[in-house]
């Protein structure tokens, strides 16, 4: 996150030299997002108030064809996380919906749709919402098979497993969620083991492992 801030910042100074809005708003946005993951959440809401007050009018078309996602959506995403993670869960269900309505009615963004949609989805398996969750995921399935787009990320999949958990289709879960993970990491992508085996390890001691909830 250290060189992240410090190209933000390098960003910030050389689009001081360009007279646009786009250029001179998307050091925000990633600044938003830097002080998210660090848990600095009055910082970020302010640098992403600050991007979508700068995008504010602006062409949505434009900022889908120049980045691979309208970065207009990425603020309101930021803003329901930080809602989600100081315990606002409501306020993070409007920003997260005001998300997927932004890259749903703004500009074709296949791939801005998967992620934000993949963002709802953690929200909600979170939340405890099985019913959000499980539109959320034939939302993300029927984008990706719409689009032809590969999703290398185990979030999602793991999603559906937790659901099956609630339906009582432990086993058939755990093992998905086992398979999820080897795939992932021959695929390179290391991202979200935590979430897999924290999923795991709610449905291990829910059926009496304890031994391997522990090891989970």
């Amino acid at each position: 996150l250290d060189p992240v801030r410090d190209l933000a910042e390098e960003s910030r100074a050389l689009a001081g030299d360009v007279d646009d809005p786009v250029v001179g708003s998307h050091y925000h946005m990633v600044l938003g997002m830097e002080a998210m993951f660090r848990g600095e959440h009055e910082r970020s809401v302010r640098e992403n108030d600050t991007c979508l007050s700068a995008l504010d009018g602006i062409d949505p078309h434009r900022l889908a064809n120049e980045f691979p996602i309208d970065d207009y959506v990425y603020p309101l995403a930021w803003r329901g996380w930080s809602a989600w993670l100081t315990g606002r869960p409501d306020e993070a269900v409007g920003w997260m919906q005001a998300a997927r309505d932004r890259v749903t009615t703004g500009a074709p963004a296949p791939f801005g749709l998967a992620i934000i949609t993949n963002l709802s989805l953690l929200i909600e398996v979170f939340r405890r919402d099985r019913q959000a969750a499980a539109v959320l995921i034939d939302e993300l399935l029927e984008c990706l098979d719409r689009c032809g787009l590969a999703w290398p990320y185990p979030h999602f999949t793991v999603a559906e497993s937790w659901l099956w958990f609630q339906d009582g289709d432990v086993d058939a879960g755990i093992e998905r969620s086992r398979r999820v993970m080897s795939d992932a990491a021959e695929n390179g992508v290391g991202q979200a083991f935590w979430f897999v085996y924290a999923i795991v390890a709610v449905a291990e001691l829910g059926r009496g492992r304890a031994t391997a909830g522990l090891a989970a």
